[in-house]
């Protein structure tokens, strides 16, 4: 494993970090181990891992996670008749290549829940697995039905722009989701949990001129390297346009 591996008891958690760019020729996975039944790993973005999956589970729960252009695959589930169950929430696996977005079950009683998630090659199957509310993804970003959209892979952005399939579609009654994202956003910001490790909100997505795209209310806008505090009170009629 390249990047972290954990084993034993307890309730060890990984949260909102990124593993990027690692590559492992030998062990289990190029970015994560999970081994523990009260292991965690939440609000991460896992990308750009490359020789073997991204995360190898022998145990424990992933929530709402972006797992994107790894190479080897997003994950393996391994779970034994004597290993905790493995579960996977609120979380994508995508890719622009056939392996990337692929959540593959290494022993066929592999047990846990796959809910909620989105991938963009086939659902995992296992004897034990209970899977529901899935989508498939394109390899494509921005064309095809349930095209993520993330704001702009190239540069590693995968935050959501309100185009994605991604938004409202995740499960925020599932016990041990986060109750912010990867940026201390609150969830949810819609009606439902947004899938992967950024919520979506309209105050962050960029206009073509350089500008913001805001939902009616009242906003704060800070810029830090002049100290500039910008506040914004504004109402506008829909019906109207005014």
């Amino acid at each position: 494993t390249a990047g972290v591996k954990v084993l034993g008891t307890g309730t060890t958690s990984i949260s909102n970090c990124i593993f990027r760019n690692n590559n492992a020729t030998a062990g289990y996975s190029s970015a994560v181990s999970l081994n523990v039944a009260g292991g965690s790993i939440s609000n991460c973005l896992i990308y750009g891992n490359t020789g073997l999956p991204a995360i190898y589970m022998l145990g424990g729960t992933v929530y709402n996670s972006t797992v994107v252009n790894n190479t080897a695959g997003g994950a393996n589930l391994a779970q034994t008749t004597t290993s905790p169950t493995c579960n996977i929430y609120n979380s994508v696996f995508w890719g622009t290549d056939a392996s990337s977005g692929t959540v593959s079950v290494a022993n066929a009683s592999t047990a846990g829940d796959f809910k909620y998630n989105a991938t963009s090659s086939s659902t995992p199957i296992g004897t034990g697995l209970t899977i529901s509310g899935n989508i498939i993804l394109p390899q494509n970003n921005t064309t095809g039905i349930n095209a993520p959209n993330f704001s702009n892979p190239t540069s590693n952005d995968w935050s959501l722009t309100s185009a994605s399939s991604l938004i409202d579609i995740g499960n925020g009654s599932i016990s041990g989701v986060p109750t912010a994202d990867y940026v201390n956003v609150s969830r949810p910001m819609g009606g439902a949990y947004d899938i992967g490790a950024y919520e979506y909100t309209l105050a962050q997505e960029k206009t073509s001129n350089g500008g913001f795209e805001a939902a009616v209310g009242t906003y704060t806008v800070a810029e830090s390297t002049t100290n500039v505090l910008m506040r914004v009170a504004t109402t506008w009629d829909a019906t109207t346009a005014t």
